[in-house]
């Protein structure tokens, strides 16, 4: 490790976690209620991402003043779209992790949404979650945190190359989708082909994208959505296993519309599959989703 990153990580772990100032609560938006010295923060450059990563690991993903500092140093680093797109890459990382233990590495939170918390309470959550590109979900009466990548796109799109921007506006078309619950009405299969699509033509389109391995996996979990069904759209029926008319169409629609496509040929041996079981599902379905999609990403990249 450089010498300058050991002086560097006492430094910022000082910072972000000074007993006198620390807030466990976290009710407060800006990284000034935390105890973090902003004026030294800002001083510091970190123009790599491996040098980026150490500071990064260090800091507490239970404090939401870590990810001020992260954006900071982020933000200090920046030479060129290049060097964002790496250094991003590496917060986009953080971010999520953070997001995904929030809840458990922060006692204060956890207890708060964890009792059957007030509207009132819940507000205050999601308006601080917010403040710090987070929103604040909830399923079957838990509560989840996920990366509003609409929120970052406004935060960092100046400084991010093309084929950034284009990623995160991707995906936070997509989880605009899930929160107004478009997935769940009659055309959510329409709604899949065009995520299918769309995202087989960025991975086309940017090859040499620095997260291209997240591009692959998200148009990977869409063609197996697509495919197999989910919570909200079943593929086969219940009780017969067979293939629904609905499904059908929409498989045949997809081949029909995309016919020069990865996915369509992916599609087409799929129904082809099917057709042998007499579109029954059987275990072929399962070793076809795991060979030939959730591996589809190799298949894209060599074609």
């Amino acid at each position: 490790m450089p010498y300058f990153l050991i002086l560097l990580i006492p430094f910022i772990l000082l910072a972000c976690n000074s007993p006198q100032q620390k807030n466990t609560g976290d009710s407060a938006g800006d990284a000034t209620n935390h105890g973090v010295d902003t004026a030294r923060i800002e001083q510091i450059r970190i123009t790599t991402a491996a040098q980026y990563l150490q500071v990064i690991d260090t800091l507490d993903r239970g404090e939401l003043s870590s990810l001020y500092v992260a954006a900071t140093l982020l933000k200090n680093g920046v030479a060129d779209s290049l060097t964002c797109d790496s250094l991003f890459a590496v917060y986009s990382d953080f971010l999520n992790r953070v997001a995904e233990g929030y809840l458990e590495n922060n006692e204060k939170a956890g207890i708060d949404l964890l009792n059957s918390p007030s509207a009132e309470k819940i507000e205050q959550w999601k308006i601080t979650f917010a403040n710090y590109g987070i929103h604040l979900d909830s399923l079957n009466e838990a509560y989840l945190l996920k990366p509003n990548s609409a929120f970052l796109l406004l935060v960092f799109g100046d400084e991010l190359t093309t084929a950034y921007r284009q990623f995160l506006t991707l995906v936070s078309e997509e989880e605009k989708r899930w929160t107004k619950g478009e997935w769940q009405n009659f055309k959510a299969r329409d709604l899949l082909i065009t995520t299918i699509i769309t995202w087989e033509n960025f991975i086309h389109q940017y090859p040499g994208f620095i997260s291209i391995r997240d591009a692959r996996q998200r148009y990977a979990q869409s063609l197996g959505d697509f495919l197999a069904g989910t919570t909200h759209s079943n593929v086969f029926d219940p009780e017969t296993y067979l293939l629904n008319d609905s499904s059908k169409l929409s498989f045949e629609l997809l081949i029909l519309k995309n016919p020069q496509s990865v996915s369509a040929e992916i599609v087409k041996t799929y129904l082809e599959m099917l057709k042998t079981d007499n579109l029954r599902y059987s275990e072929k379905v399962d070793s076809f989703l795991l060979n030939k999609v959730y591996a589809a990403e190799l298949f894209v990249e060599n074609n």
